[in-house]
């Protein structure tokens, strides 16, 4: 009986390797997006998720806006004012595509886009 099953070291190690080289799970990726109110307009924010995002951008009504990091898993647009920021403002309450790209791997995931604007200020009494 030599060799007629293989022995249970060789099947651990077997085993061991299959493990390594099989590819990770894609983990779980979530972005949360919100309208702020900025100087000038309005910005669009987006806070990733589950992974630490290479770069960020966010389709609404078929336009592409690029976002800057803004601190960690934190990112955000530029000031949008006229027709961008009109186009922005009635996407609100709907469902956004953030494009996040990972280790070079684009995701998109959605995100409802919240509005979080603040009223603007009464001028000061003079």
């Amino acid at each position: 009986m030599s060799g007629a099953r293989p022995m249970p070291a060789v099947v651990a190690a077997l085993m061991l390797i299959l493990l390594a080289l099989a590819a990770p799970a894609r983990g779980a990726v979530g972005a949360r997006a919100a309208l702020v109110d900025a100087p000038g307009g309005a910005r669009v924010e987006v806070s990733v998720t589950g992974a630490t995002a290479s770069a960020v951008r966010v389709r609404v009504a078929g336009r592409v806006i690029a976002l800057r990091t803004a601190g960690a898993r934190r990112w955000r647009s530029a000031v949008l004012s006229g027709a961008a920021l009109a186009r922005v403002r009635a996407a609100a309450g709907r469902r956004l595509a953030v494009i996040v790209v990972i280790r070079g791997r684009t995701r998109t995931v959605g995100a409802p886009l919240r509005v979080a604007l603040v009223p603007p200020r009464p001028p000061a009494p003079a």
